[in-house]
This record gives C-alpha cells, sequence and structure tokens, in this order.
C-alpha cells in the first residue's frame, strides 16, 4: 500500500546542485499520482507544480525521511564526483514481508494493460 509507506533517503556522498541534489515536490503525498502512459513505472509530473521543487543539498551521513508518494527527483551530476544514496523503503509489519515483489508485479501487470 503505497500510501502506507516512508522513504529514507542516505546520503552517502555529498549532494549538491552540482553533483545532483535530490528534490522533493511536498503537499503530494495524500494521494498516488498518475503514471505516464509509456512509463508505467513512473511518476507523470505534469500533474506536480515544478515551482514547488524543493531542493535538499546533503552532506554524506545526513538522512532524509519522507511519504513514499511526495514525488521526488535528482538532478543531473554535472561535476566529476560521485553522488550515491541508499534509498529504503518501509512498511508497516501487516503488510508482509513481500511487498517489494509485490509492487513491481503490479507496475508489471499495470504496463501489460
Amino acid at each position: 500500500p503505497a500510501g502506507e509507506l516512508l522513504t529514507v533517503c542516505v546520503a552517502i556522498d555529498d549532494a549538491d546542485h552540482r553533483n545532483g541534489v535530490l528534490s522533493v515536490f511536498p503537499n503530494h503525498h495524500h494521494h498516488e499520482l498518475a503514471p505516464p502512459p509509456d512509463m508505467p513505472l513512473d511518476t507523470d509530473l505534469s500533474e506536480v507544480d515544478l515551482n514547488e521543487e524543493d531542493p535538499i543539498p546533503m552532506k554524506a551521513g545526513d538522512m532524509l525521511i519522507f511519504h513514499t508518494l511526495v514525488p521526488h527527483r535528482s538532478s543531473p551530476n554535472e561535476s566529476s564526483r560521485s553522488r550515491r544514496m541508499l534509498f529504503l523503503s518501509y512498511a508497516a509489519g501487516r503488510h508482509g514481508k513481500d511487498l517489494y515483489e509485490r509492487y513491481y508485479q503490479l507496475k508489471a501487470s499495470a504496463a501489460e494493460s
């Protein structure tokens, strides 16, 4: 259930505007945004006001916690430095242990439709 997941982003390297800062679009966590017709595993950003983009520079070791339904993206890495981040998703145990597999099966079946 996407509405009940939490994402934790852990910066392995510093991330800034030169090497691809992570941005979020706040106040969109109340419902799942539709995917574009040709990319069922993505989010259609035409439903989002791009002026609301909130870049979040991070130092190595910083953590950013956000609702899984919050649209997010990284800008291109225009530097010679790495920008590694670890994304972890958390759900209540009542949803079982195979959420990852079920999520991608659902998305794959949507792509076939």
